[in-house]
């Protein structure tokens, strides 16, 4: 049986304009999560590993995914005053940051960004510092969180605990 041109037409029609529904709703998706995002009270604590497993100024690298989301880059730093998690994203276009050993520097190759071990922008493009993560030390291990970020009143209460950025500028 063959099928005449205008019903091989509303066919196609039909079948391109679900297809093109199905494609616009997974980017609905997706832009519904950069522009809403979970509450930050709401992120899952993960264990990351012990208190001994983090170095004074040295970063190390763990991926976060308690919140069921995608999996995402922390960086921990135990700095003076205890430790600290970074979002691995740059501030200014969210490429991932890279840790130099030799500098103490957080580098983003995307656009020159550099973040010293503060997670202060010092160099490049970026608006602002590094975005926190929640982080818990308890009875010797380390526990992450969702993301906090720049500007929340959690970071300012976390930047004001590390002694080093301004919270209003990210500038020291």
């Amino acid at each position: 049986m063959f099928v005449n041109e205008s019903g091989r037409r509303g066919f196609m029609k039909g079948l391109m304009g679900t297809v093109g529904s199905l494609i616009a709703l997974g980017y609905a998706f997706v832009a519904e999560r950069f522009m809403l995002p979970p509450p930050e009270t709401s992120a899952t604590l993960q264990k990351v590993g012990r208190s001994s497993d983090y170095i004074t100024h040295q970063a190390k690298l763990a991926i976060y995914t308690g919140d069921g989301g995608f999996p995402d880059g922390v960086y921990i730093v135990r700095l003076a005053k205890g430790l600290i998690a970074y979002d691995e994203h740059c501030a200014h276009l969210q490429c991932p940051v890279q840790w130099s050993h030799a500098t103490l520097t957080f580098n983003c190759p995307c656009h020159g960004s550099v973040y010293n071990v503060y997670g202060k922008n010092v160099a490049g493009p970026a608006p602002h510092p590094l975005n926190y993560h929640r982080i818990v030390e308890h009875k010797g291990e380390v526990w992450i969180g969702g993301i906090v970020p720049w500007g929340t009143p959690e970071w300012t209460k976390m930047a004001h605990a590390t002694g080093k950025p301004s919270a209003d500028t990210g500038k020291a």
